[in-house]
């Protein structure tokens, strides 16, 4: 295994509990990376010659500005490539965007995520999300607007930015985590034993996610199961088998259609339909985490609180 980028989630709490979220961020969520962690990653990084870029998410990085731009600084000084994805929830003026985002360009920053769409608008304005997009392109940063697309008033957002000169990516719902149970993932009529293709972990995705706790995903909610905080990177990439880990190889061998097989033996009962893939593998997983827990968590991503 020889990803090349490490997406760091900075953190699981969000100024933001949005319905369509795959990773349940919100405002009572707990978890965040130090320094010293970041710091460590960078130099594993280092003996891992195939990772060439880092991208920080969360969760809401800019709730922790200082710890962000010494994360930029350490990673870009390194000689790396940085993105950050954020709601722009900070851009309430262009003075305070500048603010924010100056010191985030000093340290090295190359480009800017902004996730905005219907879900957004409850608690970050499609306004405050432009405002951040243009502020930052005039500090000549690398702007990529993101909009989920379904949900309500489906076309609303899309139609602002168009009409207000941004271009923007659109994607459907992911259909984990909060997600899961939105209606844009409640009424599939997908035949389970059908869905039987994985591009997210088998589909040439080059990334991982590295979040607190030193978990590794390999898709959000399915985890290496080594402590990143106290392995070499390069040891836990070498060392991971597909054949060694029970949820990938189940994976691996059918789908998320393999998975639920799997999680049958432990009393998974399948619904009639499924939005996708995705809402089986989450809902496989949801049902296999007390018996995996160090391969599928964390806990609070599928509504369940720790032990």
């Amino acid at each position: 295994m020889q990803p090349s980028g490490i997406h760091l989630l900075l953190t699981y709490k969000c100024n933001a509990s949005c319905d369509h979220c795959f990773l349940s961020c919100g405002p009572g969520r707990n978890g965040i990376i130090s320094p010293e962690e970041v710091r460590k990653y960078i130099d594993d990084a280092a003996h891992a010659p195939y990772i060439n870029h880092f991208f920080v998410e969360g969760g809401e990085p800019f709730l922790y500005p200082e710890l962000l731009t010494q994360v930029a600084a350490e990673i870009t000084g390194r000689g790396y490539w940085l993105g950050v994805l954020t709601n722009g929830f900070w851009a309430v003026s262009d003075s305070r965007a500048r603010a924010m985002l100056e010191p985030l360009v000093a340290a090295g920053l190359s480009s800017l995520g902004i996730s905005t769409d219907a879900w957004h608008d409850r608690f970050v304005s499609v306004e405050d999300a432009e405002r951040a997009a243009r502020v930052a392109e005039q500090l000549g940063l690398e702007v990529d607007l993101m909009v989920c697309t379904g949900g309500p008033n489906e076309d609303k957002v899309l139609d602002k930015l168009k009409k207000d000169g941004f271009d923007a990516y659109a994607s459907r719902v992911i259909c984990r985590g909060r997600a899961s149970t939105s209606n844009e993932c409640r009424t599939g009529d997908h035949e389970w034993r059908l869905l039987t293709d994985c591009p997210a972990i088998f589909g040439g995705n080059s990334r991982v996610h590295l979040g607190p706790f030193g978990q590794i995903h390999l898709c959000q909610g399915l985890l290496i199961g080594r402590d990143a905080r106290r392995e070499p990177l390069a040891d836990i990439f070498s060392g991971f088998k597909v054949d060694d880990h029970p949820v990938c190889s189940a994976l691996a061998a059918g789908g998320p259609a393999g998975l639920a097989q799997l999680s049958m033996e432990y009393g998974f009962i399948p619904e009639a339909g499924y939005a996708d893939g995705c809402q089986l593998c989450f809902e496989a997983r949801r049902h296999l985490l007390v018996h995996f827990p160090d391969l599928i968590g964390p806990p609070e991503m599928y509504s369940v609180q720790p032990g």
